[in-house]
């Protein structure tokens, strides 16, 4: 999977170049460009900050993704480590007039027992 994003990434920067060295061959794309150096040139305090929230919003997810990949693959190796392969997860309604907490845990006890 890891192989099939790397060679997109080479495919999406070869296009990047070419389009980039299209642009600059005709003398609107020569301007196009020179324009947006000198407007990167004359605010840099906006173009840093542009700069800054990109690479501060890209590291946020990526560090998130992380996160929650590692917490994913630490339950699923607790769940491995009980031995257990196939899980089944069901929601049980509470009987109807059961106020206490150990009654619920009864009902919910039987459910599970039963084949």
């Amino acid at each position: 999977m890891v192989q099939i994003f790397h060679f997109f990434t080479f495919i999406l920067a070869g296009l990047f170049v070419l389009a980039f060295v299209l642009m600059t061959c005709s003398a609107k794309g020569r301007r196009s460009f020179q324009l947006a150096l000198r407007s990167l040139w004359l605010h840099k305090m906006r173009s840093f900050l542009s700069v800054l929230g990109i690479i501060i919003g890209t590291a946020a997810v990526i560090s998130l993704m992380a996160f929650g990949e590692g917490t994913m693959q630490e339950a699923l190796n607790d769940i491995r480590r009980l031995g257990a392969t196939n899980i089944i997860i069901r929601g049980v309604k509470p009987p109807e007039g059961s106020s206490t907490a150990q009654q619920r845990r009864r009902s919910l006890w039987s459910d599970l027992r039963r084949p």
